[in-house]
């Protein structure tokens, strides 16, 4: 009895220290990379958020989100359950006939590149002698003949991995359930952000559906929204001054080959370029399309094992179906900055430090893109300008944009910082870098959800 009584009593003892460093701690972070999130703000104090109950809710998800080594208890929490095994192992077959080929070669469980460019961002890199996977349909670019009708990918089976993560075929997908309050709160911060451009700058708004939209999950439609009518209701509430990208049936028209990862939630860089297509048709330029295979120098990088092997318990199905990483160099020469709050760094596009055991390799895509922002300037003197508000898809979009603009300006919004920028809203940093062009480049997840869609519309206040 007595060694329970100081068990427990050194277990208060233990909790009780772990609190008290944790309100006194300065450095509480601002995004999980375990969760790949931007974490909830310290919320401000105010008579009516007392009231209404909003400011202690807030306040607690703000203590949670940063609680000390909260990262590294999340994953102590997954090697638990793995080792305990709690998790679910069911497998649904689906009664359709699998006949389209796989959307990669069989890929090792090794790291092996090209040797890194030189220190110049240059556009003629080594390229990696490592096989690829199938390649791309050659071209995008319009033709005469009729443009075939689009057919989703084949699925035989669906397993369970851990909420909110299924296996498809070997491919890791998110189901995702978008509230209409979340999707009307995106349109409100587009149209809101185009009023205040005015007429002379052009917004354009691409939401990027999740891989688990181009499976042929007709039968099992229980399991997640869709990202279809996700897409057209958000064309139906932005106004008619904002330009809507068709993303979705530009990825549609390519689904069964290699656009996004299977173990990530990431799109591949031909997904990215499917996408730049949408954007330039969207603006009238399809003529200056950029083909793929213009993109003759590239990194491959095989074993890329992504982020949704920590988010499922580090999943054994996960880790044996590793995937190819293919980094395009641009075509252009360029340079650098990105601004951080410790002050302009030079940087590189591509960057294969990141291609480590101790990094996500999609990471090496804008050096991490971990800036408060990013600022891109090409060899062209056309003097035209862009702004992108994106979230991590836009790290491996950026290279197709360079042949057009002299000035390419990347804003994640997990990092975006009003004390850097000097108390600017996001529209007033527009303003500011004289912007032409605006786009939204956001991942579904990103505006399906209102604490994602609300912290965007705080960036116009």
């Amino acid at each position: 009895m007595k060694k329970l009584c100081i068990g427990s009593l050194l277990f208060i003892i233990v909790i009780f220290a772990a609190g008290i460093i944790n309100i006194v701690n300065p450095n509480k972070p601002s995004v999980s990379l375990a969760e790949n999130r931007k974490l909830q703000e310290k919320p401000v104090f105010s008579v009516s958020s007392f009231f209404d109950k909003s400011y202690a809710n807030n306040y607690s998800a703000y203590y949670s989100d940063t609680f000390i080594q909260r990262d590294t208890l999340i994953q102590y929490r997954r090697a638990a359950d793995k080792f305990f095994g709690f998790k679910k192992n069911m497998k649904i077959e689906i009664s359709k006939p699998v006949n389209t080929p796989s959307p990669s070669a069989l890929p090792i469980n090794t790291v092996t590149y090209s040797p890194s460019p030189s220190p110049a961002n240059t556009c003629t890199p080594a390229t990696s002698q490592t096989e690829a996977p199938p390649s791309p349909t050659a071209s995008v670019l319009p033709t005469p003949s009729p443009t075939p009708k689009p057919e989703y990918r084949a699925a035989s089976a669906i397993e369970v991995l851990k909420s909110p993560f299924f296996l498809v075929d070997n491919n890791v997908v998110a189901t995702i359930w978008a509230k209409d309050e979340s999707l009307k709160k995106y349109a409100m911060f587009i149209n809101e952000l185009k009023d205040s451009m005015g007429e002379h700058v052009n917004v354009y708004s691409m939401v990027i559906p999740t891989a688990m939209e181009y499976f042929n999950l007709s039968d099992m439609q229980y399991i997640t929204g869709s990202q279809k009518q996700m897409v057209e209701d958000i064309a139906q509430y932005t106004n008619d001054s904002v330009i809507d990208v068709d993303a979705y049936n530009a990825l549609f028209h390519h689904c069964k080959e290699y656009i996004y990862y299977k173990t990530d939630h990431h799109w591949t860089h031909l997904g990215a370029y499917y996408a730049y297509t949408a954007l330039m048709q969207a603006m009238g330029k399809e003529q200056d399309i950029v083909p793929l295979e213009s993109y003759v120098d590239r990194e491959v990088i095989e074993g890329f094992i992504g982020s949704a092997y920590r988010k499922t318990n580090q999943d054994e199905r996960v880790l044996n179906n590793p995937d190819t990483l293919i980094a395009y160099y641009p075509l252009v020469e360029y340079k650098y900055i990105m601004h951080k709050k410790t002050g302009p760094i030079e940087k590189r596009l591509n960057d294969l430090a990141y291609v480590n055991p101790n990094n996500q390799y999609y990471n090496m895509f804008m050096s991490g893109g971990n800036g408060v922002y990013h600022e891109f300037t090409t060899e062209n003197k056309n003097g035209r300008t862009i702004l992108v508000i994106c979230d991590s898809y836009g790290a491996s979009f950026v290279h197709f944009l360079l042949p057009h603009y002299e000035k390419v300006y990347i804003m994640d919004t997990r990092f975006y910082d009003r004390e850097y920028l000097n108390n600017m809203t996001i529209d007033t940093f527009a303003k500011s870098i004289h912007a032409d062009d605006i786009t939204t480049l956001l991942y579904m997840d990103s505006v399906a959800y209102t604490f994602n869609t609300d912290a965007l519309y705080g960036l116009l206040k």
